[in-house]
C-alpha cells in the first residue's frame, strides 16, 4: 500500500511540476539506459545497437527511421500501447521520435558493451550485471525474475509506468523486470 501510494505521488509530482529528464539524461543512470545506434536498416525494418543488439520495427516506422543517423542516442520503454504487437518503444533522444519495436537478436557474446548476469539474489530480489552494478527488481516482477540463471545477457531500457527508474530485457528469455538501481 505505501509503495502504491508512494508511486502515485511520485507521477502526479512529475505531471505537476513537468518532466525532468533533461537532470535526468546527464545521471550516472540514464547512461546506462542510453544506447548508441551503429546501424539501421529502414528497408528491412532493423535497429542495431552498440552491443550487437538488433530490434525489428514494423514497416510502417520507414519514414521515421530514415531520419536516424548512427551515433544517435537511444532509449528502450516498454511500450505504453497493451495492445500492440510491440513489447518495445525505442526513443531516438536525438532527434525526439519513436519507433515500436521486438527484440530480433541480443547483444554480441564478449562485446565490451553486452551486459550479463553475474550473480543473483533471489531471496532479496537482486541482480549483479558484469559492469558491478546491483539492480533491485520490483515485486510485481518476481515471477519472472525468478526464471532467470546466471550468465544471461542483459539489455537496459528505462521504465515509463512505475516507480522504478529501469527495465533489465533478459534477452534468453525475451522479457522484461523493472528494476532501480542500487546504490549505497
Amino acid at each position: 500500500m505505501k509503495k502504491t501510494l508512494l508511486c502515485i505521488l511520485l507521477t502526479l509530482s512529475t505531471l505537476i511540476y513537468g518532466d525532468n529528464s533533461r537532470t535526468i539524461r546527464h545521471s550516472p543512470l540514464s547512461r546506462m539506459q542510453e544506447h548508441i545506434l551503429t546501424d539501421f536498416s529502414p528497408s528491412k525494418s532493423l535497429i542495431r545497437f552498440e552491443d550487437g543488439s538488433h530490434f525489428k520495427t514494423p514497416s510502417s516506422s520507414a519514414p521515421t527511421l530514415g531520419k536516424w543517423r548512427p551515433g544517435d542516442r537511444l532509449m528502450i520503454t516498454p511500450n505504453p500501447y497493451y495492445f500492440s504487437f510491440y513489447s518495445y518503444s525505442i526513443y531516438n533522444l536525438t532527434l525526439g521520435t519513436s519507433a515500436p519495436a521486438n527484440l530480433q537478436y541480443g547483444p554480441s557474446i564478449g562485446s565490451r558493451f553486452s551486459k550479463q548476469i553475474e550473480e543473483l539474489d533471489y531471496r532479496v530480489a537482486l541482480a549483479v550485471l558484469n559492469d558491478d552494478s546491483y539492480w533491485a527488481i520490483s515485486d510485481d516482477y518476481l515471477d519472472n525474475f525468478y526464471q532467470w540463471k546466471e550468465s544471461d545477457y542483459i539489455i537496459i531500457g528505462s521504465s515509463n509506468k512505475s516507480c522504478y527508474k529501469s527495465i533489465l530485457i533478459n534477452v534468453t528469455l525475451n522479457h522484461y523486470v523493472e528494476a532501480n538501481l542500487y546504490e549505497e
